[in-house]
């Protein structure tokens, strides 16, 4: 039986807590029973939290936070409106790649808080290494062209098209054409993100050596 730390229930955030907590395990594929594993927590408790019947002390939302990939300051801040969070364009992190004589330049949108992740690429590349990783990429071209292989198929984007597709299947990037393209890239992985630092940029940072990163 997992153990666990709770206060009365009250009226006021712990209501947004709980649909919060609920809304992020759901996303992340987790049962109660996954979920009680993953944080120490009994399944019973965290299915009282969810229906509001229980309020969970910080070092609870701690454990709680850490094993939905979130921080706390996540589940409690702006509460009674939601996760919102407004990345400006001069904002957003900037990660340099080295491809021979040509720099990709690899923009993080979003941040380890987010369900997806988002980054903006441009850049002219060749192909990359072949990567496979957990859940499901949709690849949006805003400019120039842009071949991806999933397995043995292989897709050849132009600008204002969209490509769905399950990223545990081997797949590549390469650019194409004369024009450096510009595209997105929005992963999603339940459970699996984490780290502070965006999925989808370290997988294009192991997809391009040698490796040079700005903070810039």
């Amino acid at each position: 039986m997992g153990r666990h730390k709770s206060k009365p229930a009250d009226t006021g955030t712990a209501s947004v807590i709980g649909e919060r907590v609920r809304q992020l395990r759901t996303a992340r594929g987790l049962t109660l029973k996954q979920f009680g594993a993953a944080t120490g927590l009994s399944h019973g408790f965290l299915s009282q939290l969810e229906r509001n019947l229980a309020r969970p002390s910080m070092s609870t939302l701690d454990d709680i936070a850490a094993a939905l990939g979130t921080s706390t300051a996540a589940l409690v801040s702006d509460s009674e409106r939601g996760y919102v969070t407004h990345v400006r364009g001069e904002e957003a992190p900037i990660y340099l790649f080295d491809t021979s004589a040509d720099t990709v330049t690899v923009r993080a949108l979003t941040g380890g808080n987010a369900l997806m992740k988002v980054t903006e690429s441009a850049g002219i590349f060749p192909q990359s290494d072949s990567m496979a990783h957990p859940g499901e990429e949709v690849v949006y071209v805003i400019a120039g062209e842009v071949e991806v292989e999933v397995g043995d198929e292989s897709f050849l984007l132009r600008e204002g098209d969209v490509l769905n597709f399950d990223c545990s299947v081997e797949h590549t990037y390469r650019a194409v054409g004369a024009e450096p393209p510009r595209f997105l890239v929005i992963a999603a992985n339940p459970g699996n993100y984490a780290d502070p630092i965006d999925q989808t940029v370290y997988e294009f940072r192991k997809a391009f050596r040698p490796v040079t990163q700005s903070s810039e």
